[in-house]
């Protein structure tokens, strides 16, 4: 009787230790779930969310359906994890520690970068010149294309970022540019007749700081006219000429077209550098 008790006894202790086996096992595999929604917070269907392991590899892929919602289980305990996220609406990656049974924050989804086209036309008098045609964003230029020699040149700019504050550069033969802006382009693209630049046709001065040469020298281009430095005596006409010699310190040049009233602007000689004045022409 009692090595009936005893053997009994034992039979229970196994199974104890058995079933604390298993429940270190089962505790140590976790659950991962959370959503995906787009940058305005709405949510995300039928994203698919994979959980990639700490070593690279996939774990599991699910889809979040109509619901918005993923949910991996028996995920094993572990720090490194990542979830990746497709969806139509964008992309995410997310890293993720699997400590214990883990709600994800909702997983914020960024579509890929949009681009559109940008078409015009330029209106100008010269039926034989060719433009070239630049659209830029601060001091970057996004895309360039040309245009011309047509009596009504035409231009497309392909491949240009979807945002606000572009300027397009129209560059004629004698590096003479007109600018118009500010531009947004829209995730459809500005379709041809929407922008018509017309190409200036009197001198304005500007000091635009674009090299021309290794030393001192101030240099203009200019429709028709005249420059003065300083109030002294006209030197050179039409485009380009260039001035060496000018001092170095703060200067004024005038420009007096052929026709049309003249116009002035200041600008700095430094040493070592080179001052350009370029004549814009005026609407």
């Amino acid at each position: 009787m009692r090595m009936k008790a005893l053997l009994a006894l034992m039979g229970l202790l196994l199974a104890l230790v058995l079933i604390s086996g298993c429940n270190d096992s089962n505790n140590n595999k976790v659950t991962v779930q959370g959503s995906v929604v787009d940058a305005g917070g709405a949510a995300v269907n039928g994203a698919d969310v994979t959980l990639l392991n700490p070593n690279g590899t996939t774990f599991r892929t699910v889809n979040t359906g109509l619901s918005n919602t993923f949910r991996f289980t028996n995920v094993p305990k572990a720090s490194g994890y990542t979830i990746s996220v497709s969806s139509a609406a964008g992309t995410a990656i997310t890293p993720v520690n699997v400590t214990g049974n883990t709600v994800v924050p909702p997983i914020t989804v960024t579509p890929a970068s949009a681009t559109a086209s940008v078409s015009g036309t330029i209106g100008t008098t010269n039926p034989t010149a060719t433009y070239t045609v630049n659209i830029v964003k601060g001091t970057t230029t996004v895309a360039t294309t040309t245009a011309g020699p047509a009596a009504i040149p035409t231009f497309t700019l392909n491949n240009v970022p979807v945002d606000t504050g572009y300027i397009i550069e129209v560059i004629d033969n004698n590096n003479i540019a007109t600018d118009f802006g500010p531009v947004t382009v829209p995730s459809g693209g500005i379709p041809a007749g929407t922008i018509d630049i017309i190409v200036k046709t009197s001198a304005e001065l500007t000091s635009d700081g674009v090299p021309v040469g290794p030393n001192v020298v101030a240099a203009y281009t200019a429709t028709s006219g005249t420059l003065s430095i300083d109030g002294g005596a006209p030197s050179g006409s039409a485009n380009p000429a260039f001035l060496t010699g000018i001092a170095v310190g703060s200067h004024t040049a005038t420009l007096t077209p052929d026709t049309g009233t003249p116009v002035t602007v200041n600008f700095i000689v430094r040493a070592g550098d080179t001052t350009v004045i370029r004549a814009n022409d005026l609407p």
